[in-house]
């Protein structure tokens, strides 16, 4: 993983300076064979690692102190205008397959494997599905919640015409039934809060100066809190790991929260912006006051796990 975050930050870092560091700059410069050629590369690794990051069971990872930021500013910024002139790029690939397959065609021809281009390519097409198997799942482009729905109504379907001759049976749908309206499992709402829970980039420079297991635990308990709709639970959970990294990583001490705060933000001017003041009160109505904790209670809970991801993102180096 850790060569794939390199190649997104080399080639990233190159668009950059390339484009002087203008996303506007792509319309015109796109027609140039090694802008679009780099275009075509950033977007496939771009793709490539959040495919990864996606297919994870957990919401951290270790990266290069420089990667959250770069990731933020190219999702936010650069992602959708270089996947529009990555197409340039791929046109260039596509051509440059074009001519190969003619070569390879020409040259099974010429040795008799085949007797018309249409004929090998049909060969060959055959042998690769073969090769490749059925198409895996792909998070980026399937909705599981909707696959699992169409597994149940083609259970369903064969149950109801007796395909497995009694083998499964209303029974198995029941079971699933049971945890759906009994136990409250929403696939679709949980793999909704799974897409949209922050990632957490722990800068490389904590590697190896702390124990960074505390921090990973706990925020993967609070992703998952918040996944399956446990949203008062995932707040309590980054109330504390608000006061644990305060204390811990920007080595701010005492034992009232409120203060912690108020020394953290004189010291650290950018923290303002995140509001933790809010967020602790957000949590202490949660623990205290539960009646009057607010009909925006998932919003603030996703909010304050992106809170937590910016303090860590952002914990000083040495």
């Amino acid at each position: 993983m850790k060569s794939k975050l390199e190649n997104f930050l080399i080639h990233f870092v190159k668009l950059q300076r390339d484009t002087n560091n203008s996303p506007a700059n792509l319309k015109w410069l796109v027609n140039k064979p090694a802008i679009a050629d780099l275009c075509y590369l950033l977007n496939n690794s771009y793709i490539d690692i959040s495919r990864t990051l996606i297919k994870k069971s957990n919401k951290h990872m270790v990266t290069p102190n420089v990667f959250a930021k770069r990731w933020d500013d190219y999702k936010n910024k650069w992602a959708s205008i270089v996947a529009e002139a990555a197409k340039v790029g791929e046109e260039l690939y596509v051509n440059e397959l074009a001519k190969y397959l003619e070569e390879i065609t020409d040259q099974a021809i010429a040795d008799g494997k085949a007797e018309t281009p249409e004929e090998f390519l049909s060969q060959e097409l055959e042998r690769w599905l073969e090769e490749r198997g059925p198409k895996p799942l792909d998070l980026l482009i399937d909705n599981p919640a909707n696959i699992m729905d169409d597994l149940y109504s083609l259970l369903q379907e064969l149950i109801g015409n007796d395909y497995f001759d009694g083998l499964i049976n209303n029974r198995h749908l029941e079971a699933w039934d049971f945890f759906e309206a009994t136990i409250g499992i929403d696939y679709s709402k949980t793999y909704d809060r799974w897409q949209i829970a922050p990632e957490l980039f722990i800068p490389s420079h904590m590697e190896g100066r702390f124990n960074i297991t505390s921090i990973e635990d706990l925020y993967n308990e609070a992703v998952r809190a918040y996944v399956f709709g446990l949203t008062e639970a995932s707040v309590a959970m980054c109330r504390a790991l608000l006061e644990y990294i305060l204390k811990k990583y920007y080595r701010l001490s005492g034992d009232n929260l409120r203060r912690i705060i108020s020394e953290a933000e004189n010291k650290y001017g950018k923290l303002k912006e995140l509001k933790l003041s809010s967020k602790s009160e957000l949590a202490n109505k949660v623990l205290h006051d539960f009646e009057n904790r607010g009909k925006e209670i998932e919003k603030a809970a996703l909010g304050f796990l992106q809170t937590i991801r910016h303090l860590v993102i952002n914990i000083p180096s040495p």
